[in-house]
């Protein structure tokens, strides 16, 4: 029954990554006058998800940093942020220069 109080940062994290794997592959095609829009936009997603699973955290705080719980909170606050889709852009842009150098 306490999984339940997760799935808030769970749906808040999904859309979050998923809105900017959206907006990036969007933005890659546009002119580069347009893109410094979609990068404000992202940073504002962003501050938007991390304040929404503050507020999430701290009002559920009980039962989401129980001793159950702590790990796999832990873990879905990280995804929370943008650190691993920045990850994930820097490994993919990463190889593809390794395929295109060969």
């Amino acid at each position: 029954m306490r999984i339940i109080k997760l799935l808030p940062l769970i749906f808040l994290a999904l859309v979050a990554n998923m809105g900017t794997i959206y907006i990036v592959n969007f933005s890659n095609g546009l002119p580069t006058e347009m893109v410094p829009f979609w990068d404000n936009f992202l940073s504002i997603e962003w501050l938007i998800c991390i304040f929404a699973s503050l507020v999430i955290c701290v009002v559920n705080r009980r039962y989401l940093f129980s001793r159950k719980l702590i790990v796999p909170t832990i873990l879905i606050l990280i995804f929370c942020t943008p650190a691993p889709i920045a990850i994930w852009f820097k490994c993919q842009e990463h190889l593809v220069e390794i395929s295109n150098s060969k």
